[in-house]
């Protein structure tokens, strides 16, 4: 018997910026649109690189939230995934006060297992009385990543 189908992720924008070319998407309205069309095309997860007006990626709860909130808005109807990834922020101090700073969670963040900073995900996650250890525990939890492959939580 084989296993069930996973939904296809599809990520809009990743390490591409605005120098690869006009067909990727930065403005959180491009992202919906792009995300619309994916979903449309039979994605069922979208993950989204936050980016500022410049084009930098980011993990400003600024920058995360007016996007996530553009991506439901826009009717998007899919788990949406944000890499907090070493890519948006080297540092991991900085990179953890950003992501607790977010006050519009997405459904999932992606964490690389291989990524400065990681034990500190797994023990906000497992903590106890948070607002992160709900999302950690519920079916929209974040998906931990191994050797850049995303497992489903």
């Amino acid at each position: 018997m084989r296993p069930a189908a996973r939904p296809a992720v599809v990520s809009l924008n990743g390490s591409r910026g605005a120098a690869d070319g006009p067909a990727v998407p930065m403005s959180p309205q491009e992202l919906a649109e792009s995300a619309v069309r994916a979903v449309a095309a039979g994605a069922g997860e979208v993950l989204v690189h936050p980016r500022t007006p410049c084009g930098r990626e980011s993990l400003s709860p600024r920058v995360v939230g007016p996007v996530l909130e553009v991506l439901r808005g826009a009717g998007v109807g899919v788990p949406l995934s944000v890499p907090a990834s070493i890519g948006a922020e080297p540092d991991p101090a900085e990179r953890r006060a950003r992501v607790g700073a977010w006050t519009v969670l997405p459904d999932r963040a992606v964490v690389h297992f291989a990524e400065p900073g990681r034990p500190h995900w797994l023990w906000r996650c497992w903590s106890g009385g948070s607002r992160w250890t709900r999302w950690c525990r519920s079916p929209a939890r974040p998906v931990l990543s191994r050797w850049n492959g995303s497992v489903p939580g």
